[in-house]
Parts: C-alpha cells; structure tokens; sequence
C-alpha cells in the first residue's frame, strides 16, 4: 500500500468518525485505531521492504530476486543467493555444471515457505541442510525436520569439481526432486 493511499485512508476515517460523533453521539476510538494501522503498516514495510510496489493485477513486484508473498518459478540461476518469505519459489538446477576447482555454491533461505529445488542426478552435488520446525526433503527420500543434514549424490567426489547448496529452512518445507 501506498503511503498516499494509506494517510487519505486514516484522513477518511477521521472524517467518518467525527461526522458519526456529531450526528449519531457515537464515540469511536478513532486515535486508537490510527495509532494501531501505522503499526501495522510499519510491520508491513518491514517485512515486505522498501523494492515492493502493487501492480493493477493485484500481484506484488519486485525489483529482487527474493519471492515475497508471492510464487515464482526460476529457469535460469545466476546468483549465489535465494530466499523465500511466506511465498513458494521453484528451482530449476538441471542445467548448471560446476566447473575449475572452487565448488560452485548457492545458498537458499527459505521462512515461513516452500521451495522445489529440481537437480539433474549425472551433476555432482553435496548438499548441507540447516532445518528448524521443517520439512526438507533430499533427493534419496530421507528428510530432515530439525538440525543439519548433508546429502550427497552417487557421482560425487570431493576432488573434483561440485555443486554445493546451502539450504536453511526455518517453518517451511523444501523439496529436491531429480530430473
């Protein structure tokens, strides 16, 4: 929302209440209620952030690369670093080839949420999972709900180039699936 449109709300209601004050002898707590909606729209700002901006289809924009109450596929990973925040995002891995003879890391922070992370099994991958009240699900079926787990795959070797993920959870559920 808008800070425009939020203070013309607040303006409004200050309005109706002093209107039914004098017409109807209603007394509403109009200072309260004021006091209580710029709480709840710094909360907001807060946990959305500034990049976040409303778009006429009722869908939330963003200038990041994060999902934020929102849902959103990737085809094309480029950075090193994802999160997820009450919103569900998958991960599409299949074509990214470590290569030289640093691993090739990406780290997924995943809150109140979910995520599908799809590998190709013929990549070497190590995966480490940090999870706190949640559901991750690694690619051999086993699943953590509480601490650390690391997987890695058949074709892994330490001494050659790999794909290494970092996944913290924390009330959410992540799901690798093979492809």
């Amino acid at each position: 929302m808008a800070p425009g449109v939020f203070w013309g709300i607040i303006l409004i209601i200050i309005g109706a209440s002093v209107i039914i004050r004098v017409v109807f002898n209603i007394h509403l707590p109009v200072f309260r209620v004021v006091i209580a909606l710029v709480f709840i729209l710094i909360g907001i700002r807060i946990l959305i952030g500034p990049r976040v901006t409303r778009i006429h289809d009722h869908h939330f924009k963003q200038e990041s690369e994060d999902v934020i109450f929102n849902e959103r596929d990737y085809h094309t990973i480029d950075k090193k670093e994802y999160s997820v925040v009450f919103g569900k995002a998958t991960y599409d891995l299949r074509d990214i080839k470590p290569d030289g003879n640093q691993p090739g890391q990406i780290n997924f922070n995943v809150v109140f949420g979910g995520a599908i992370i799809r590998l190709n099994p013929d990549i070497p991958v190590k995966i480490k999972t940090d999870a706190v009240f949640s559901g991750v699900k690694m690619p051999d079926n086993s699943s953590a709900v509480f601490g650390t787990s690391i997987f890695t795959n058949p074709v892994f070797r330490e001494d050659e180039p790999y794909l290494y993920i970092k996944v913290d959870a924390v009330f959410s559920g992540v799901e690798f699936s093979r492809y």
